[in-house]
């Protein structure tokens, strides 16, 4: 631009390359809200508690409120029961509720390693439409300028410097655009290094849960023994389980 004269200036200053990177980085900003929205809905599901039957008051998550309703129930059947020569049920309502352990464990992992990651980048995204907003203002306004400059019938130098000046604040609207959207190039290794991350914790989660579920098969048609009395807990016990619990007024 700098070897054109401002009454002949072209109504868009933006180059090519500026516009195709500005589409581009738009794609990319449509598509990562609805990840990050996509990604919330998934977090907050992990963490999703109800109100448990046992007690119709400690809120818990679905897997535990299973897990503690099933080993209660295992421990009402005496040893020569069906269901009581087994500690197959107990097991598994234990086990159930290990896997809502590890799901809590998942989700707090997955909050600090992925979701805060995503919150930056939409941040970035925001931020970049801001500044998007601001240098379609400063466009609109050097097209105005230069609208005034191109029908006046004599030279005016205070329009001419007006048109500079809206120039030069459009250049570093422009400037700042462009900074955000290398920024966000930038940020996508980040991204990338998180759901490397983010993999790694899924993986683990899903590995603790099918060990759980192995030693659960492994063991299910064993007799009630001395060494499994710890299992088989009194009848009508206080209800326990190993997920994090909330009152009612949570």
């Amino acid at each position: 631009w700098t070897g054109e004269k401002f009454g002949s200036a072209k109504t868009t200053l933006q180059t090519e390359d500026f516009q195709r990177l500005e589409v581009e980085t738009e794609r990319k900003r449509v598509a990562y809200e609805k990840l990050h929205a996509s990604a919330l809905i998934m977090h907050t599901q992990l963490l999703k508690r109800k109100i448990s039957p046992e007690d119709n008051k400690s809120k818990r998550l679905p897997n535990d409120i299973v897990g503690v309703c099933m080993s209660n129930y295992g421990n009402e059947f005496t040893d020569d029961s069906p269901l009581g020569k087994c500690i197959a049920m107990v097991n598994f309502g234990q086990a159930q509720s290990r896997l809502a352990s590890y799901q809590e464990d998942y989700a707090d992992t997955m909050k600090s390693s992925y979701m805060e990651k995503l919150d930056e980048g939409l941040a970035h995204f925001k931020e970049y439409q801001a500044l998007r907003k601001k240098l379609e203002s400063r466009r609109l306004d050097y097209d105005s300028k230069l609208g005034r400059l191109q029908k006046s019938k004599k030279e005016k130098p205070e329009l001419e410097q007006e048109l500079q000046a809206a120039k030069m604040k459009y250049e570093d609207s422009e400037y700042d655009v462009i900074q955000k959207m290398a920024l966000l190039q930038e940020f996508e290794d980040e991204h990338c290094e998180a759901l490397e991350n983010l993999l790694q914790i899924q993986f683990e989660y899903f590995t603790r849960s099918l060990e759980a579920l192995n030693d659960v098969r492994a063991n299910w048609n064993q007799p009630t023994t001395a060494t499994s009395s710890n299992a088989r807990q009194p009848p009508r016990r206080t209800p326990t389980g190993l997920s994090r619990t909330s009152s009612n007024n949570s």
